[in-house]
């Protein structure tokens, strides 16, 4: 695999969620259950898709194996691992939060088959969440 794999998931998933943002504004959210959850859904996978590639830049590995991945603990879904793996190799600008936000600490992909009512905490505020979080950290690795 390729470390830029990991970038080109994050832009898709990324213009997928500013995309379904500009469809929709703050107002109608929780009349769209299905449409929100998986913005979330998809939103954590942009912030792992980026960790994920951010890190291997940084440990100058262009492609690695799945044995590299399992190594470097890059298989697994936790982004509050991921995001605190990032911050011990490299700093981030002050634009970021310094701690990951508690959306994305219990995200997973499981969240794809759960409930709305699970996660609605999370998805009414979503969009701040991701003004304040996703998009600074997207805008910060997708353009180094």
């Amino acid at each position: 695999m390729e470390a830029k794999d990991f970038k080109y998931a994050a832009d898709k998933h990324y213009k997928t969620c500013v995309f379904l943002f500009d469809k929709l504004d703050g107002r109608k959210w929780s009349n769209n259950r299905e449409i929100s959850s998986n913005v979330y859904y998809l939103s954590g996978y942009i912030v792992e898709c980026l960790l994920k590639y951010h890190i291997l830049s940084v440990k100058h590995l262009s492609i690695v194996s799945d044995e590299q991945l399992e190594q470097l603990k890059l298989r697994d879904h936790c982004l509050g691992k991921l995001f605190n793996e990032l911050k011990d190799i490299t700093a981030l600008p002050t634009e970021i939060p310094a701690k990951l936000p508690k959306h994305y600490n219990n995200w997973g992909p499981r969240l794809r088959y759960e409930p709305y009512k699970r996660h609605k905490d999370y998805v009414e505020d979503l969009y701040n969440q991701f003004d304040v979080f996703v998009r600074p950290l997207y805008n910060y690795i997708s353009n180094r």
